[in-house]
């Protein structure tokens, strides 16, 4: 996001996840009011989510910033665990306060620095990441980022469950158990940025680029074991997570659940039971994972093969939308097949007329979309060449009548015609490679004469010159192309525009009729 040229204010919202502890969450809510300096660049809220606190200090928080006008306090009537509860606050902020920030923090944290959001901004404008961890430093001293960045694979994620089961078993019977220690998250590398690690889960900033494509944490766990997920995540998507020890922090960890749990043992229970919940969701995500990879990855392949060019999917796009569109590929690829067998391969829609196949020559990977309807009759014939794409619904006519056949109709490699277009070939459409075309596109290749007074303007015959669109064009969708017009490599035509005369390559044209109201490049 482009904010240089940006008149509206910067939002950044802070979410804190309060769970019975009211002191330590406003010592956290105050340090970040303190932290904020007057700026006509941000504007910022805070969000105080209470996650089913039971001891009255939702209530006590609403009552202390009643008069806040930066301070909204939201309840959750269960206690959701870490990560549902803070995407409560992180929704609220990204739907109903269209924040362009979002930052997580433990209640136990204080921020330790002035003008906190120019900070952040000035991070984000020098390393464009996704999420960002700051140094974390514990009550002990401990750098808390970078956090250790387990490689977990498969023979790692096992041995960790059975050591973390051997573990609750232990402290249910009180019999001892020797097992080796856990690796320690103290960084020997807080003094300096660091580009895609692991980042520790008490305070995460969001930008722009992680919020326009994500919706918080990843939701089946209770406690333990996000930060592993968020770096899953991450790594899946291209997600860019960036240390700076720019912006720095104050850690007091553990007092919610220090709170919660008084017996030694009641706490180490609760901790072994959601490691061991968390580590098999991260087990189930990374399996999913590495499906979703191969499936994409064939079907990729297949689609290089047949469009012979490089080809990759969106990875938000789900699996299941993924493996139900290699069906109906594969469904159209068979239909070509059946309709066509000495045909090179091509996708072909249900409902599909095509008139005079002798005159149409359909190249490798062409689609033609749902109910389309081919009329191939005329001198050139149709030639839909390698990779094009017909829309559901259009219209391809290579002649107007019998008496006077058409010149034809020719779709260049990679190019497209939208949904419910209409091409009338009979003084000639040739469309060049990489065209894109809308909707409801329209091409009349002839004109009806119409002078003479005396006679039907039916009968008076037609004037056939043809439309050629150069390579590299876009057509915005309803725009109408009359005989006789041709237009130049690079062109963009807008929206319903009508073209009645020829334009040079790279004009930018609207209006009806069309006319030039720049050139690209310039």
């Amino acid at each position: 996001m482009n904010y240089e040229s940006e008149k509206k204010k910067i939002c950044f919202t802070y979410v804190v996840l309060h769970y019975l502890t009211a002191d330590a969450t406003i010592k956290c809510v105050n340090s970040i009011m303190a932290s904020l300096t007057v700026d006509n660049d941000f504007e910022t809220t805070i969000i105080i989510v209470d996650n089913g606190s039971n001891d009255g200090s939702y209530e006590y928080l609403k009552n202390y910033y009643q008069n806040s006008r930066i301070v909204v306090v939201i309840v959750n009537k269960n206690n959701l665990g870490f990560a549902r509860g803070n995407n409560i606050g992180f929704d609220f902020a990204k739907y109903k306060l269209n924040a362009d920030f979002i930052i997580t923090l433990n209640n136990d944290i204080v921020v330790d620095q002035n003008d906190i959001n120019r900070l952040i901004f000035n991070e984000y404008k020098l390393e464009q990441f996704a999420i960002l961890g700051p140094d974390i430093v514990s009550r002990k001293g401990y750098h808390q980022n970078p956090s250790l960045d387990v490689n977990w694979t498969w023979k790692k994620i096992l041995t960790f469950r059975v050591k973390k089961m051997v573990q609750l078993l232990s402290n249910q019977t009180g019999i001892k158990v020797s097992t080796q220690a856990d690796a320690s998250y103290q960084s020997n590398g807080y003094l300096r940025r660091k580009r895609d690690v692991q980042l520790y889960g008490a305070c995460l900033i969001f930008s722009p680029l992680f919020i326009k494509k994500m919706d918080g944490l990843y939701p089946k766990t209770f406690l333990y074991m996000e930060e592993d997920i968020l770096r899953l995540q991450a790594k899946h998507f291209h997600l860019k997570m960036l240390y700076s020890p720019v912006i720095s922090m104050s850690h007091s960890e553990d007092i919610a659940t220090n709170t919660a749990h008084t017996s030694e043992k009641q706490k180490a229970n609760f901790f072994y039971r959601n490691l061991l919940n968390s580590s098999r969701e991260y087990e189930k995500l990374k399996f999913r994972y590495q499906v979703d990879e191969h499936i994409r990855g064939l079907i990729e392949g297949i689609a290089r093969k047949f469009k012979g060019e490089n080809y990759s999917i969106d990875k938000y796009i789900p699996l299941s939308y993924l493996i139900g569109l290699a069906i109906r590929r594969g469904v159209m690829l068979l239909r070509a097949s059946l309709y066509s067998p000495f045909n090179k391969k091509y996708f072909r829609g249900k409902n599909v007329h095509i008139r005079c196949k002798s005159r149409l020559t359909i190249g490798r990977g062409v689609t033609i979309g749902d109910h389309v309807e081919i009329n191939s009759l005329s001198y050139s014939g149709v030639n839909l060449e390698e990779g094009s794409s017909i829309g559901r619904y259009s219209i391809i006519h290579g002649s107007g009548n019998v008496k006077n056949i058409g010149r034809g109709f020719s779709l260049g490699a990679g190019s497209s015609l939208g949904e419910n277009c209409f091409v009338g070939a009979t003084g000639g459409v040739t469309i060049g490679n990489a065209v894109i075309c809308g909707q409801n596109v329209r091409f009349h290749s002839s004109n009806h004469n119409y002078s003479n007074t005396t006679i039907d303007i039916k009968n008076q015959g037609v004037t056939s010159i043809g439309i050629h669109v150069g390579d590299n064009c876009w057509v915005g969708a309803g725009a109408v192309f009359c005989d006789g017009v041709s237009l130049g490599s690079g062109c963009v035509v807008g929206a319903n525009a009508v073209v009645t005369r020829s334009f040079p390559e790279n004009s930018v044209i609207v209006g009806t009729p069309a006319r030039v109201i720049k050139k690209r490049g310039n």
